[in-house]
């Protein structure tokens, strides 16, 4: 058993972490999103926001970490925690109007 050749441009993805990652982070990070929610008992669009951004750093400590490990470049790094910073705050605040 070896690893996937990458090289021959088949486009597979050599891990079902990279595939949980493409397809399933969404819907994870919008059920952490509305359990940290279900908590607080006045929400508004701000609390939402501000819960969207605790989770983005902590998310964001740890794979800085990662980041460091692997040798990407810094701006790479500042690329994909930005999404994800976008991304958990606009959870949060459809997460905090909704309910």
């Amino acid at each position: 058993m070896g690893l996937p050749n990458l090289a021959s441009g088949s486009g597979r993805s050599p891990c079902c972490v990279s595939r949980f990652s493409r397809r399933g982070s969404g819907p994870v990070i919008a059920l952490v999103v509305a359990a940290i929610e279900s908590h607080f008992t006045d929400l508004a669009v701000a609390r939402g926001a501000v819960i969207g951004v605790l989770l983005w750093l902590i998310a964001g400590a740890t794979s800085f970490g990662t980041s460091l490990f692997s040798y990407q470049p810094r701006a790479l790094w500042m690329i994909n925690t930005g999404y994800n910073l976008v991304s958990m705050v606009i959870a949060g605040v459809i997460l905090a109007v909704w309910r």
